[in-house]
């Protein structure tokens, strides 16, 4: 669509704002400006409202580095641009194709990945509302189309969003021949990307031969359609993370940093798209990227959740693990953290990144309550049978002990397999130690030989915590 009249992109800019970006009045604004025509109009548009809306503004850019002086006059237009509209700016360097040799990743996917850690590092250095970028309705099309071809799924096809964690697009249903327009007409003065003519690349091929062809052979408005079909992909999206999560949470059996566990008869139950995004879910909450689980991929891990059995395991990245453990399916990290350090009493000791807190203290009998075996998390050892020092490790290849009224020992291995312990948590349950063996598989049993007696005078109190910590 054309805007005939000058206002009626201002006008389509606010309502996006308003009703698609929930922008509030007194909003903090990073506006990300290339130095194209798509971002001098919306840095303008946002000039124009800043008073009306009691925004504060700052500009901030991206010199990737991949056009020589191009590029640097880029970032040289963009900071007088900001010194003419009196904003506060920031400008940023970096050698985006070291970076994607690197990662091995495209140069276009690596500036992403760049361009979008830049802009969440100035959210945290300014303590700004948001990032407003100046993707347009061709943007979303040409997006759309991409993951189409990708094989994407439903997230995939919903496109761009108006608005996502911290960054909104309130161009989104406006196009690029309507935005260069309005430059024209207000006299604005922009640069062109010599690379964005540049066929090698995907985007270019899909902006300059694909969608032409598309509007000339079967429908001239195929950018409207593509954004009104990603709306309607983005509500379904939206429904079925609600309905994931309802499922997850009735499904869920434990969760930390390092382990998520669910019950596995319940995943099962669900239909395949609401598993789908209990797995999306679960790669957020560990901090997973998202674009490691391709189409294919999914349908590994979903094939494995629902005809696997105990001990099918399916690597997901380097350094996380699929895995079914009896009626549990556990995303975990394959390695745990190792540690051996003496225990100092009244101290307080942290594992796992703080998810686990470790005490001791010394007590008189009289100080213990009556009934106190109750939590397997606490127990009482009496502190005068104790050799000192001592130590709180991993469990070791091995281990034996003598469980609380048990006559002879027992390997600390077969007592997980009747503790009914599975193998992917082994090595987290933290060993308490003296010179004379363990006094407490932590969370689990005392050794027999410390327990608490009529001749005992002083206790030792012992606590293990998980989840007692934000880490958790």
């Amino acid at each position: 669509m054309f805007y005939g009249v000058l206002m009626n992109i201002l006008e389509a800019f606010q309502y996006n704002l308003i009703h698609k970006c929930l922008l509030e009045r007194g909003s903090s604004v990073l506006i990300a400006v290339s130095g194209g025509v798509d971002s001098i109009v919306l840095l303008h548009l946002f000039h124009i409202i800043q008073r009306k809306f009691n925004l504060r503004l700052h500009i901030i850019h991206m010199n990737h580095g991949l056009r020589g002086s191009e590029s640097d006059g880029d970032a040289d237009f963009v900071q007088k641009v900001a010194e003419n509209y009196k904003l506060d700016f920031t400008i940023k360097k970096i050698d985006t194709q070291n970076f994607a040799y690197s990662r091995k990743v495209s140069i276009e996917e690596g500036a992403r990945i760049l361009r979008y850690k830049f802009f969440d590092d100035m959210l945290e250095k300014t303590g700004f509302d948001w990032v407003a970028t100046a993707h347009n309705i061709d943007d979303q099309a040409e997006t759309i189309l991409d993951h189409l071809m990708r094989g994407s799924g439903i997230r995939g096809l919903a496109g761009i969003a108006y608005s996502r964690d911290r960054f909104i697009r309130p161009l989104l249903n406006i196009s690029r021949h309507d935005i260069e327009a309005y430059a024209a007409k207000e006299g604005l003065k922009y640069r062109t990307d010599s690379s964005n003519w540049e066929l090698k690349y995907k985007r270019n091929r899909i902006r300059y031969e694909l969608i032409p062809y598309i509007r000339r052979y079967f429908n001239p408005k195929i950018a409207t359609v593509l954004l009104n079909t990603g709306e309607l992909f983005r509500e379904t999206e939206q429904y079925l993370m609600q309905q994931a999560q309802l499922a997850f949470d009735k499904a869920l059996r434990s969760r930390s940093n390092r382990i998520v566990s669910l019950d596995l008869k319940a995943f099962r139950t669900q239909v395949t798209a609401i598993r789908q995004y209990i797995i999306f879910h679960i790669l957020d909450l560990l901090h997973i990227q998202k674009n490691v689980v391709t189409f294919q991929f999914m349908n590994r891990i979903l094939d494995l959740a629902q005809t696997g059995h105990s001990g099918s395991r399916l690597s997901i990245t380097k350094a996380w693990e699929l895995l079914i453990a009896r009626d549990e399916l556990v995303f975990h990290l394959r390695h745990n953290e190792a540690f051996n350090f003496e225990v100092t009493i009244a101290e307080r000791y942290l594992l796992f990144n703080g998810e686990v807190e470790f005490y001791t203290e010394l007590l008189q009998l009289t100080d213990i309550p009556e009934h106190y075996n109750k939590n397997p998390n606490i127990e009482y050892v009496d502190y005068d049978k104790l050799k000192f020092p001592l130590n709180l490790r991993n469990p070791h290849p091995g281990d034996r002990f003598r469980p609380l009224n048990m006559r002879g020992e027992k390997k600390l291995s077969d007592f997980f397999i009747d503790e009914k312990v599975p193998n992917y948590l082994r090595g987290r349950v933290p060993i308490l130690e003296c010179q004379d063996g363990i006094i407490w598989v932590c969370g689990y049993r005392i050794d027999d030989r410390y327990k608490i007696s009529d001749l005992t005078k002083n206790v030792l109190y012992l606590e293990i915590c998980e989840g007692c910590r934000d880490g958790l």
